[in-house]
């Protein structure tokens, strides 16, 4: 099938004529042999040549490609069958089968009897073998077995060969969905059952030629290659009803998700199964969903096929044969849901491929997590951020201007990039910028990129204040930092540190990532392409931070690394990934977070022996015991290990404040930890005085838990935004006096993190989560009343908001446009309030999203709630 896949299906698809000029710079799928597809796409094929593409080198380029992926195949696949199927021929097919339009077949046996260059086999198969017609709906399903051409001439004659047949299919039924299914006869020494299942073969009728011998191997890789020929299409189209807006449209959506439940069962037993078969023998809802659709869709299509306009023969490209007929085949909602064509079946069949593609996971690769798998990235989640083909050049363009804007404005001290671009398209491009002393974030506001750039730069850049520099370098582990522009300042990469400080700060950093961040990604309703390739990337700094450590790599942080090689490399050859990737990612990444919290545990138990009177954790299974039980609190405090780092700054400061904990043990404490403790503090001081939000890593708790329960729970994660405001310093609204976020308004005095800036109405959260810190006086019970909305509109319709306090769940509320708001009040419990009172509320928005994103405006913030004003009430007596 992959030299004229693109012949037999491109056309079908897109209803476009398909010229030999743009079959060469076509990409082909070769599922017989998945090696061809991934290293000789044609244009690849075209660069090996070094000349012009004409038929004839393109004929060698290929036939040397395959031989050569065949030699290798024979050395690995060994078969394990021969079957010889025991065809029917074709005289008892003409004698026993009866249906309308019969003699368009018989007329093709015998233009592929005469004319047909280089064919061994023609087998018909599916419903027109066995005679099981759906009038208007049924398709034509032939098999199509070649001999690899061997000279230009021959190349050429089967590429008109595959044309006329596919005009007999279309002349058939003018709504098909695809050409013939084409074989190498070369290749079916090493055949796969998902690739030429034997179920299809034993009910298929010998058209011309002999009956095939296939030898089959066990090939979960073929498998995996036929649930991606569906992915490549449904993960960017029909993802609601309103997009089947044609017959062809529904037809090649019931056709093709009807076979998914086949794969699914395949996998499972590990043999093919017949559709008719598993519709018969077995009660399956799904399918029986689709059939009943596919049913009424075929009498719906069949009432309007007029006689005398059908069939279509002759002149006609397959491409626009289809083009004409669409036309006048377009589907009214109505009609759509008159045949079942809703978005409940729309949305059981993306989970079901979800599911396959997660079954096919699961063969290859051994899970630390047993529980249902995380499906980001599957079709029932909108995919936004995807990823777009660059050059190194626009890279290198961007750099360029960002030197020249930010040097020629007197505001910047010097810029640094970090990391690499390796891969132009998923590459962020991550930048540092160092602003002169008294220059505060107003100076970007002002800058503003086109789309092209800000997807270049995948995110905000850093932006530190001068004095800052040397806090930030050593409590945020960079790698490869070097200078781009400006004078040299004291910003030194994690290699050069040394090892005591960076193993603090590689503890704090990579504890706060993972696998908290993991689970907030899986846990939105759009899911964020590159971002979550971002993380899977950055399993190669954890490696290297690992490595720097002395620490052992786990191989679950090798599976990673690979699997992003893996994914480059694809992108590189094809220009774009499937979202199907990212929940076979996000699991790999879960079990690579396990891994790497035990190494860092194991770390420190070398480095602080008694911390084994605390630590319990003997097992990489047991901490991802943990986390899987943190998936549905969102409590990562028992799972990170970055607590024993922040319960000196906050709490060990003062050793008076925790004597449960020995007074020896607080000092060696804080002689391993007291640099990071410092250099944090500073860190945060002078990014407040500047204005400028820290680094969420080092400044955004993700939960926070009293650390006098350390006994029990040594995993937690103390807030630094007391660190941040001063601890003597954290506002205490009145009772029951609102304070108003407008600008000058008192509430901002509570913004910690994930705030926009104020305006005159109030202030939006801006990303994902926002922080408010607040003391609330007398240690009582209360009431906060939000006045405020959530960010819906009429494309994007919904807004989930979550809020903890100090840890815990204590409110969700749901934004629907056009429905009533829901009323933002929430209790928090005396028994959630820390000592003195200090309430740390994280406002979750996993739902946020951007204007410009909506199509809305330029605004790129991520937006999701809106505060007018917040007021307090005492609820409850005073404690005692």
């Amino acid at each position: 099938m992959g030299l004229y896949g693109s012949l037999t299906y491109a056309p079908i698809w897109t209803g476009e004529p398909l010229r030999l000029e743009g079959w060469r710079r076509a990409r082909f799928y070769c599922p017989v042999m998945p090696e061809l597809d991934v290293l000789f796409p044609q244009m690849q094929l075209g660069r090996m040549a070094g000349q012009e593409l004409t038929g004839e080198r393109l004929a060698e380029c290929l036939h040397e490609a395959f031989w050569a992926c065949a030699e290798e195949r024979s050395k690995t696949a060994r078969p394990d069958r021969r079957y010889a199927p025991n065809l029917r021929p074709l005289a008892h097919w003409q004698t026993s089968v009866q249906f309308q339009r019969k003699n368009l077949i018989e007329q093709m046996v015998q233009f592929a009897s005469n004319d047909f260059t280089g064919l061994a086999s023609l087998l018909l198969q599916g419903s027109l073998a066995d005679g099981g017609v759906v009038e208007g709906y049924s398709d034509c399903d032939v098999i199509a077995i070649l001999r690899l051409p061997q000279s230009k001439e021959s190349f050429l004659k089967q590429i008109s060969s595959v044309f006329q047949i596919n005009d007999f299919l279309l002349a058939y039924q003018p709504l098909m969905h695809h050409g013939p299914m084409i074989y190498f006869q070369e290749a079916l020494g090493w055949a796969t059952e998902s690739t030429l299942p034997s179920a299809i073969l034993a009910n298929s009728v010998l058209l011309v030629g002999r009956a095939p011998e296939v030898e089959y191997v066990n090939g979960d890789l073929e498998a995996g290659h036929a649930i991606r020929v569906f992915e490549r299409f449904f993960e960017r189209n029909f993802l609601r009803a309103a997009q089947l807006k044609t017959a062809f449209d529904a037809l090649w959506w019931i056709s093709c998700t009807s076979l998914v439940p086949c794969l699914e069962y395949q996998l499972q037993e590990r043999v093919s199964v017949w559709k008719r078969d598993l519709l018969t023998n077995i009660d399956h809802p799904f399918l029986n969903k689709t059939t009943q659709a596919r049913l009424a869709l075929g009498h719906w299509m069949n009432s309007r096929l007029a006689d005398d306009n059908w069939p279509v023969r002759g002149v006609l490209n397959p491409g626009l044969c289809l083009r004409q007929h669409k036309q006048t085949m377009r589907l009214t909602a109505a009609e759509r849901e008159s045949m079942g064509l809703n978005e409940g079946l729309l949305e059981e069949g993306r989970r079901y491929m979800c599911l396959a593609s997660a079954e096919l996971f699961e063969l290859n690769h051994r899970q630390l997590f047993e529980a249902e798998p995380v499906m980001v990235g599957g079709w029932p989640y909108e995919v936004v951020d995807r990823p777009k083909t660059m050059g190194l050049k626009e890279y290198d363009q961007l750099r360029d201007e960002w030197k020249e804007r930010a040097m020629a404005s007197g505001k910047v001290e010097a810029i640094y990039e970090y990391g690499s671009v390796e891969c132009p398209g998923l590459s962020d491009l991550d930048l540092l910028f160092v602003l002169r002393d008294g220059i505060g974030k107003e100076f970007f506001s002002n800058l503003r990129l086109s789309e092209r750039q800000q997807y270049l730069m995948g995110h905000d850049p850093q932006i530190l204040p001068l004095d800052a520099v040397e806090d930030f370098s050593t409590i945020y582990p960079m790698m490869a930092v070097r200078r781009l522009v400006g004078r040299e300042l004291p910003l030194r990469d994690a290699m050069s540190m040394p090892k005591n400080t960076v193993a603090v700060a590689i503890t704090a950093y990579n504890c706060r990532k993972y696998p908290g961040d993991l689970f907030t990604l899986a846990d939105c309703q759009q899911t964020d392409f590159r971002t979550i390739l971002a993380f899977l990337h950055s399993f190669t700094h954890v490696r290297q931070a690992l490595l720097l450590l002395g620490c052992r790599v786990p191989a679950s942080v090798e599976l990673c690394i690979a699997r992003d090689q893996e994914l480059r490399k694809e992108f590189l050859i094809e220009g774009n990934l499937l979202s199907g990737e990212l929940g076979p990612a996000m699991r790999l990444m879960l079990d690579a977070s396990a891994g790497l919290l035990f190494e860092l545990e194991q770390y420190w138990l070398r480095r602080i022996p008694w911390l084994h009177e605390v630590l319990p954790v003997s097992s990489t299974a047991e901490i991802a015991a943990r986390i899987t039980a943190a998936k549905e609190s969102r409590d990562f405090g028992s799972v990170g290990l970055s607590g024993i780092l922040d319960v000196i700054c906050s709490y060990l400061s003062d050793a008076s404040s925790a004597p449960w904990i020995e007074s020896q043990r607080v000092t060696e404490l804080l002689g391993v930890l007291s640099n990071y403790r410092k250099h944090k503090r500073s860190y945060l001081d002078k990014m407040q005085r500047a204005g400028l939000l820290a680094d969420t890593y080092i400044a955004d708790p993700q939960h926070l838990t009293d650390a006098r329960t350390i006994g029990q729970r040594y995993f937690f994660e103390i807030s630094c935004a007391g660190e941040q405001a001063g601890r003597g310093a954290i506002p205490t609204p009145e009772w029951g006096d609102p304070w108003s976020f407008r600008v000058g308004g008192q509430g901002n005095n509570l913004c910690v993190a994930g705030w926009s800036i104020a305006e005159d109405w109030g202030s939006w959260t801006c990303g994902k989560q926002a922080l408010l810190l607040m003391r609330l006086a007398g240690n009582f019970s209360c009431q906060l009343t939000f006045d405020g909305y959530g960010f819906v509109t009429e494309n994007h319709r919904s807004q989930r908001i979550r809020m903890l306090a100090n840890g815990h769940r204590v409110a969700e509320w749901l934004f629907t446009f056009g429905a009533p708001m829901p009323r933002l009040a929430v209790r928090i419990p005396q028994e959630l309030l820390l000592v003195g009172g200090e309430l740390l509320l994280t406002i979750e928005c996993p739902d946020a999203r951007s204007p410009r994103a909506l199509g809305l405006s330029d605004d790129a913030r991520l937006l999701g709630l809106a505060v007018r004003s917040v007021c307090a009430n005492r609820m409850a007596s005073q404690s005692a």
